[in-house]
């Protein structure tokens, strides 16, 4: 990855318990930059799937990111687990 300006800023800023609202042109590399610094694949959903799990340790491993987090809106139907609820991120 192309390391940019804005990336030894958002490093920095990473010891800040603060919301960073990064914003930019379309496809410029934004996501990527994020998950780079925090070496972690992150993906968001109104309601969490296994699958939705699946596909996401999938793109983790393909990105060579050491883990993965499910992040929902509501929990699902049947049990499954595998998610952090929205209302804990913090």
């Amino acid at each position: 990855m192309y390391k940019r300006v804005l990336y030894k800023a958002l490093e920095d800023h990473l010891d800040r318990k603060l919301i960073t609202v990064v914003t930019g042109m379309r496809r410029v590399g934004k996501t990527t930059a994020v998950k780079y610094l925090l070496e972690k694949a992150f993906e968001v959903k109104e309601t969490p799937t296994p699958y939705d799990y699946q596909t996401l340790e999938k793109r983790a491993r393909q990105l060579e990111l050491p883990d993965c987090a499910l992040i929902g809106r509501y929990p699902p139907q049947g049990g499954f687990t595998d998610f952090i609820w929205g209302g804990v991120v913090g």
